[in-house]
C-alpha cells in the first residue's frame, strides 16, 4: 500500500508541465504527421547517465513535452508489450507495470488509474521524412520518472538528461521469516524450488560429493510456514535432477536463526538463486542453459551470431513487426552479467542484437526462466529468415544471405539514395524507364556479390529490387512506386554505384499509366435494369470512351478487358500491379431494390484496410467525384469506403470504382444510357485525374 501511495504521489508530480525554454532558433526540425496533421517539430537529444543515447526515430518536442519512442524504455531495462487491438503499450520495469494507450488520458500504474493532462497523452507519430515510419511516442519525463529515473532539461543543447536511480542495498537487517518452500514447474516441465519470505534472504551453499546433496543455509532466517510453523519438511520429486527436498529450522536462539534447505540431486549441477526486486520471492533454478556471452563470429567465410552456453536447445522463435524483429526465447536459461544487454552487431539482415532475462508474459508460465534474444532487422526486410544451428559451444544464428550485404537504401522523403557495392573499381551501366518507372543496372558478375532474387522494400518510393545473375553480367531492376529523376552521385568508375532518385514533380502524361477496368463482362452481366439493359454493356462503353479521352491527353492507357469476356477480379488487380500503373479506375452502374434511390457514388479502399496500399486513397476518389458532379449535375451520394471490394483492396496504386448511376431508377437508367451524359462523365473523370496529378 505504501508503495502504491508513493507511485500515485509521483504521478501527480510527473503530470505537472515539463517546461521548455526555446533557447535557439537553429534547432533541427523534422517533418511529422500527428492526428492527421503534417507539421514540423524540433528534434531533441538524449543523454543517459552522461552518455549520448540514439533511438530509431528522433525524440521531438510536441507542444510543451519531449516525446520519445516508447521502445526507448528498453534502454532503461524495461520490457515493452503491445496490444494492437486496443493500441495499448505495457511497460514492465522490475515490479512496476505501466499501461497506456494512444490518444488516451487514462494510464494504469501497478493497476492504479490516473488521468493525464492533454500534453502527456501518448501519440502515434509518423515521421514523413523517414520512410513514413510510425512510432508510439510518450513523454520522456512521465515514463522515466515512473520507472524511478531522474529527468532534467538543458535548453541550450535541447537535451533531455536522464539519470539512473540511486540504488540502495537490500534491507537485510533483522531476522527473515520464511513462509513457504515449494517445487514449481515452468513450461518445459522442469522443477524449480520457490521460497517466499518477508525480507531478502542471504545464504551459504555447499555440495556434498558423497551423498549428492546441495545444502543451502539461510542465515538469520526463521522457518514459520502457516499450518506447519517451524516443523521440518520433506518431499520427493519425480525428476532425474531434483529427487528430494528437505528443510528444517537448523539453529535457534541463543544462536542466530538458520533455516537449512537440502536438495538431493541425481547429479552435480550449477544452480542460480534469483530473487524478486524486494527480495521476498526467490527461485533456485538448475538451468540447462547458462548464457555467458553473445558474440559475432565467422567460419568458412560465413558470419553468424553465437549465443554461448546453450546446451539444451529448447527455444521458441517469434516474428514481430513495427518494427520488424525476430525474437528467440531460450527456455530454462540464465543470462550472466547485466539483465539487459545490447550488441552493435550488424550482419546481413541484422542491424542489432539485444538480450535480456525475460519476464514471462501470458505466453509462458510465471515460473519459466527465459533468456530473450532479439534480432533487430534492417529497414525494408519484410520477411526475415534466420538459420538457428545448435552446436557444442551454443546456438549459432545465421542470417539469410541477402542483398543488404552489398546494397544500402535510404529513404529521405522526397528522394532516396541507393548504393551498390562492388568488389573492384568498375563502371556500371544503368538506364531509367520513365513509363515503367524502373531502373535497369548491369554489372560484371565477377565484380559483385549481390545474391540473385527479389528483395522487397515496398515503401512510398521503391517497390522492390530484383537481381538476376548471369555468367558474365548481373542485371538489377529497381521498381519505383512513382516517377523519379536519377542522378549519379559516385564516379563513373568506382568501387560502388551510388544514385540519387528524386521525385519527379513535372511528369508528362506519356510517363503515366492508367488502367481502366470495365466491370463485369462475359457470363457476368452485372446489374440488369427494369427494361432488361445489362450493366456490363454500359461499363464497357464508358471504358472505351475514357480510354480515348485519356489517350488524347497523352496518357498510357490499358484496359482490363477489350471485349465482352469474363475476367477474374484478382486478375484485374494483377494486371494493374504488374504494369506498376499510376491509377486504377473501375467503371460500373449501380442497382438497389428501392427504385427511388438515385445518384453517383465513388468507392475506395482506405490505405489502412489493405496490405498493399502505401498512400491515402481518399484524395483521388474525392477529386474525381467532385469533378464528375461538377460536369454532370447528377445528385451525389458521396465518396464511400468499400475495403471489401477486391479490385480496390488488392491494387497497389490509388484506385476507385465509379458507380455512374442506378439502373434500378428510371431517370438514372435513361441518363446512364444517354451518350451525352456518358461524355460528361468522361470529361469529369479526365479533369479530375489532371487535377489530382497537379495536387499529388
Amino acid at each position: 500500500m505504501k508503495r502504491s501511495l508513493i507511485l500515485l504521489t509521483l504521478l501527480m508530480i510527473i503530470i505537472a508541465s515539463f517546461d521548455i525554454s526555446f533557447g535557439s532558433s537553429n534547432i533541427p526540425q523534422v517533418d511529422v504527421k500527428v492526428d492527421g496533421k503534417s507539421i514540423k517539430v524540433p528534434k531533441v537529444s538524449l543523454m543517459l547517465d552522461g552518455s549520448s543515447l540514439s533511438t530509431v526515430v528522433p525524440p521531438v518536442i510536441l507542444g510543451d513535452r519531449t516525446l520519445v519512442p516508447i521502445r526507448f524504455m528498453e534502454s532503461l531495462g524495461a520490457q515493452i508489450g503491445w496490444d494492437n487491438a486496443t493500441q495499448t503499450a505495457t511497460v514492465v520495469h522490475n515490479s512496476t507495470v505501466v499501461s497506456m494507450s494512444i490518444n488516451s488520458h487514462k494510464v494504469l500504474v501497478n493497476g492504479q488509474s490516473m488521468q493525464l493532462d492533454q500534453g502527456s497523452i501518448p501519440k502515434l507519430v509518423t515521421f514523413t521524412s523517414m520512410n513514413n515510419d510510425s512510432r508510439t511516442m510518450v513523454p520522456v519525463r512521465f515514463v522515466s520518472q515512473v520507472l524511478g529515473y531522474d529527468v532534467n532539461w538543458d535548453p541550450k543543447s535541447y537535451t533531455a538528461i536522464i539519470d539512473s536511480p540511486k540504488t540502495e542495498a537490500p534491507q537485510t537487517t533483522g531476522t527473515s521469516t520464511i513462509t513457504s518452500i515449494s517445487a514449481v514447474k515452468g513450461s518445459t516441465g522442469k522443477y524449480r524450488i520457490k521460497i517466499t519470505s518477508d525480507k531478502p534472504l542471504q545464504y551459504d551453499s555447499m555440495y556434498l560429493e558423497g551423498s549428492g546433496k546441495l545444502v543451502l543455509d539461510f542465515k538469520d532466517a526463521r522457518l514459520n510456514i502457516p499450518g506447519e510453523a517451524d516443523a521440518p519438511g520433506d518431499f520427493t520429486l519425480e525428476e532425474d535432477l531434483i529427487q528430494r527436498v528437505q528443510y528444517s529450522q537448523f539453529t535457534i536462539p541463543p544462536n542466530p536463526y538458520t533455516t537449512r534447505l537440502v536438495l538431493t540431486l541425481g547429479e552435480k549441477a550449477e544452480f542460480s538463486f534469483v530473487a524478486s526486486e524486494d527480495g521476498t520471492s526467490s527461485v533456485i533454478a538448475f538451468d540447462d542453459n547458462q548464457i555467458t556471452g553473445i558474440y559475432q563470429d565467422e567460419e568458412d567465410n560465413r558470419d553468424f551470431i553465437l549465443v554461448e552456453g546453450v546446451t539444451i536447445p529448447e527455444y521458441n522463435v517469434i516474428e514481430l513487426t513495427n518494427p520488424t524483429r525476430t525474437v528467440i526465447d531460450i527456455m530454462d536459461a540464465t543470462l550472466h552479467g547485466e539483465q539487459y544487454q545490447t550488441f552493435d552487431y550488424s550482419l546481413g539482415i541484422i542491424k542489432q542484437v539485444r538480450a535480456s532475462q525475460f519476464v514471462a508474459d501470458k505466453n509462458y508460465s510465471s515460473n519459466d526462466r527465459i533468456v530473450r534474444v532479439v534480432l533487430d532487422i534492417k529497414d525494408g526486410v519484410d520477411n526475415p529468415k534466420v538459420l538457428i544451428v545448435p552446436t557444442e559451444e551454443g546456438l549459432r544464428i545465421y542470417p539469410e544471405e541477402n542483398i543488404w550485404e552489398d546494397f544500402s537504401y535510404e529513404n529521405l522523403g522526397r528522394e532516396a539514395k541507393l548504393l551498390f557495392r562492388h568488389l573492384e573499381r568498375v563502371e556500371a551501366d544503368f538506364e531509367y524507364d520513365e513509363v515503367r518507372k524502373e531502373l535497369f543496372i548491369k554489372i560484371p558478375s565477377d565484380s559483385t556479390n549481390l545474391p540473385e532474387g527479389s528483395f522487397v522494400i515496398k515503401d512510398n518510393f521503391v517497390d522492390q529490387v530484383e537481381v538476376s545473375r548471369g555468367r558474365s553480367t548481373t542485371e538489377i531492376t529497381v521498381g519505383f512506386r512513382r516517377s523519379v529523376n536519377i542522378e549519379l552521385l559516385s564516379r563513373e568508375r568506382d568501387y560502388s554505384l551510388e544514385l540519387l532518385a528524386a521525385r519527379n514533380e513535372n511528369i508528362d502524361p506519356n510517363a503515366r499509366t492508367i488502367v481502366i477496368d470495365a466491370g463485369h463482362g462475359g457470363k457476368d452481366p452485372g446489374a440488369i435494369s427494369i427494361t432488361g439493359f445489362q450493366e456490363k454493356a454500359v461499363n464497357f462503353s464508358m471504358a472505351l470512351q475514357l480510354e480515348e479521352a485519356l489517350k488524347a491527353q497523352g496518357y498510357n492507357v490499358i484496359l482490363t478487358r477489350n471485349e465482352d469476356l469474363f475476367v477474374d477480379l484478382y486478375d484485374r488487380s494483377r494486371i494493374a500491379n504488374s504494369l506498376n500503373a499510376d491509377l486504377f479506375i473501375s467503371m460500373h452502374a449501380n442497382s438497389n431494390i428501392k427504385s427511388s434511390i438515385t445518384g453517383l457514388e465513388v468507392l475506395y479502399c482506405p490505405a489502412t484496410s489493405s496490405e498493399f496500399k502505401l498512400e491515402d486513397q481518399y484524395p483521388f476518389a474525392d477529386t474525381v467525384y467532385s469533378s464528375i458532379i461538377r460536369n454532370t449535375g447528377i445528385p451525389g451520394r458521396g465518396v464511400i469506403k468499400r475495403p471489401e471490394l477486391v479490385v480496390l483492396r488488392e491494387t497497389i496504386m490509388p484506385a476507385i470504382l465509379i458507380e455512374i448511376g442506378y439502373l434500378s431508377n428510371p431517370q438514372d437508367e435513361a441518363l446512364v444510357r444517354d451518350p451525352a451524359y456518358q461524355m460528361r462523365v468522361v470529361q469529369g473523370i479526365t479533369e479530375g485525374i489532371a487535377q489530382y496529378f497537379q495536387l499529388y
